[in-house]
């Protein structure tokens, strides 16, 4: 029972960080898509009709598409840091009530 305990506490800390990274993207996606995406679109769209214009070579590379890619990692990854970095209080608290119900932390 302590091992099932300590493992849906373990859960509960990583679900509670994947909802604070989930709220925050979502702030931040309106900002992104406006100061960020639609520039460098822009900036892409002569290269991207280039690349249009020869046979074959558009169905290899879509810039827009892995544009949109790169971005979405970039903020995934430092929104994931920013949380992780902040989130030891919160998985503290989750250990203690862990450990007032006699629940040893296993992972």
């Amino acid at each position: 029972m302590n091992e099932v305990v300590a493992k849906m506490l373990h859960d509960a800390k990583q679900y509670e960080q994947e909802v604070i990274c989930g709220i925050i993207g979502s702030v931040l996606a309106q900002p992104i898509a406006t100061n960020v995406t639609t520039p460098c679109t822009e900036l892409v769209a002569p290269i991207q009709a280039m690349i249009d214009s020869l046979p074959g070579l558009s169905e290899f590379f879509n810039l827009q598409s892995m544009l949109e890619d790169i971005i979405g990692t970039v903020v995934n990854g430092a929104v994931g840091g920013i949380v992780s970095a902040g989130f030891n209080d919160i998985a503290r608290q989750i250990d203690v009530a862990g450990s007032e119900i006699g629940v040893t932390s296993a992972m």
